[in-house]
């Protein structure tokens, strides 16, 4: 029996009984199947649509290659430049804790240094404390050499 009388006579039997489910008034689950059933395929084409066809998928074939190349190429250029982009982070993170270190130790010299020129400043004191002291030795001493040679004469002679 051929392939199309044989689906033509399971839809209209399929179809009849249905009706006479309406009819009678049963209780009867319907079920469609999950996929339409398909069409016979067209197995009879003109040659030269079947050669414009092959032609097509060819032409699209190669360009669908040419389109993965360019995908493949894009992905690496991404890749690198991500990995470019890390490098560049590292080198930023490597510095600015490099720019921290230094700025640390710069204030620590600073300090130093505040510290060195408040102890410069207070030995200077110091040291006019010191010749102040040492001048009014040295005119005491003047004064007592004066008064023992007045002493002397005075008393020597």
């Amino acid at each position: 029996m051929n392939i199309l009388l044989k689906h033509s006579l399971h839809c209209l039997y399929t179809q009849w009984v249905k009706e006479r489910v309406k009819l009678i008034k049963l209780t009867f689950v319907v079920t469609t199947p999950l996929r339409p059933s398909s069409p016979e395929p067209i197995t009879t084409i003109p040659v030269e649509e079947a050669n414009e066809l092959k032609a097509n998928i060819a032409e699209h074939q190669g360009k669908n290659e040419e389109m993965q190349l360019r995908h493949l190429q894009v992905v690496g250029e991404v890749a690198r430049l991500k990995r470019d982009q890390e490098d560049k982070e590292e080198s930023l993170q490597e510095n600015r804790k490099r720019l921290g270190e230094s700025e640390e130790k710069r204030k620590k010299i600073g300090e130093d240094l505040d510290s060195v020129e408040a102890n410069i400043m207070a030995k200077k004191e110091e040291l006019k404390r010191v010749e102040h002291s040492n001048n009014e030795l040295r005119n005491f001493g003047k004064l007592a050499y004066k008064d023992r040679k007045k002493w002397r004469e005075k008393y020597q002679e």
